[in-house]
C-alpha cells in the first residue's frame, strides 16, 4: 500500500504543477491577447481615419479655389471701380448723341391730343389714371 503522506505530496504538486502550467499560459497569452485587440481596433477605426482624412483633403482643395475665386472677384470689384465711371460717361455721350441724330432725321410728331390719347390707350394709361407699378419701372427685373 502507498503511503498516504507520499499520495498527499503527490497530489500537491500535481496541483501546483497545474497551477504553474495555468498561469505559464496566462502570461504567455495575454500579450498576444492584448495586441489581437489593438489589431481589430486598428482594423475597424483604419477606414474612417482615411475617410475622414479624404473629407478633410478636399474640404481643404474647396476652400484653396473658393479663396483663389474671391481674390480674383476682388481683384476684378477693383478694376471695374477705376474703369467703370469713365466708360459710363463715353456711354452717356454716345447716347445722347444717338438721340440727337435720331431727333434730327425723324419727322416732327404730331402733338395733338387724339394722338396723345391714343398713346396713351395703346399704353393702357387712361388720363386721370394712376400709373400700374409696371408702367412705372417697378417690379421689372
Amino acid at each position: 500500500m502507498a503511503n498516504p503522506a507520499v499520495e498527499f505530496a503527490e497530489a500537491e504538486v500535481r496541483r501546483a504543477l497545474v497551477t504553474i502550467q495555468h498561469t505559464a499560459t496566462e502570461v504567455a497569452n495575454t500579450p498576444t491577447l492584448g495586441l489581437y485587440y489593438v489589431r481589430e481596433h486598428i482594423r475597424a477605426s483604419l477606414p474612417l481615419v482615411v475617410a475622414s482624412r479624404q473629407q478633410l483633403a478636399e474640404a481643404q482643395q474647396g476652400l484653396q479655389d473658393g479663396l483663389y475665386a474671391a481674390r480674383g472677384a476682388e481683384e476684378f470689384a477693383s478694376t471695374l471701380s477705376a474703369v467703370l465711371p469713365g466708360a459710363l460717361e463715353r456711354l452717356q455721350a454716345a447716347l445722347t448723341q444717338a438721340i440727337g441724330t435720331a431727333a434730327a432725321a425723324a419727322p416732327a410728331r404730331s402733338t395733338d391730343a387724339s394722338t396723345l390719347a391714343r398713346s396713351l390707350d395703346r399704353l393702357g394709361l387712361r388720363s386721370g389714371a394712376p400709373l400700374s407699378p409696371a408702367s412705372k419701372g417697378e417690379g421689372l427685373v
